[in-house]
């Protein structure tokens, strides 16, 4: 196959690959979306309550009523954008975009979001402990280094997952391949 050839069919599969995410990204959110707030209560809850856990470990006694956390001076409403819900929808988006089996997605997928729901639980820690001590840093906390940190680790989530399965599939390759 000529070289051309070859970078046509890379380009083909990248053009591919960006449509399937876009069409699994925006399903996924449309429906999330959609969804009544009632839905996301009991993750709401859960997530204050393991954030309220995760404070107490570290020696931050804060005080969880549903979906409020009560820490210091801080008053905090968990709402869905606080929960890893949003990033495992674009980790399930870029997952299902690969052409890969339905084992190595479901197994992506969880261990993505045991992944995610860990390092949202740090950044939620991390942003009410600080905020707790210094009240005027909160905000910016939450709204700046909080949402990078999101970004970073669904990003993390993402090349880690993609490592994982191209490695699979070249062990694969290289393990079917016939022996000279």
């Amino acid at each position: 196959m000529s070289q051309k050839r070859k970078e046509e069919d890379e380009q083909a599969k990248e053009r591919g690959f960006i449509i399937r995410f876009s069409i699994y990204a925006l399903f996924f959110f449309v429906a999330a979306v959609l969804m009544p707030d009632s839905v996301y209560a009991p993750l709401n809850r859960l997530t204050a309550g393991l954030t309220g856990m995760l404070l107490d470990v570290f020696g931050l006694s804060a005080m969880i009523r549903g979906e409020y956390i009560y820490a210091g001076k801080l008053s905090l409403l968990i709402v869905p954008e606080c929960t890893p819900v949003f990033m495992i929808l674009i980790l399930a988006a870029f997952i299902f975009s690969f052409p890969a089996k339905p084992a190595k997605r479901i197994q992506g997928l969880l261990a993505g979001a045991a992944f995610l729901t860990a390092a949202n639980l740090m950044r939620l820690g991390v942003t009410i402990a600080l905020g707790s001590a210094k009240p005027s840093w909160f905000n910016y906390l939450h709204a700046y280094v909080g949402q990078i940190w999101s970004m970073m680790i669904l990003l993390a989530g993402c090349y880690i997952w993609m490592h994982l399965w191209i490695r699979a599939l070249t062990t694969r390759t290289r393990s079917s391949a016939p022996k000279s």
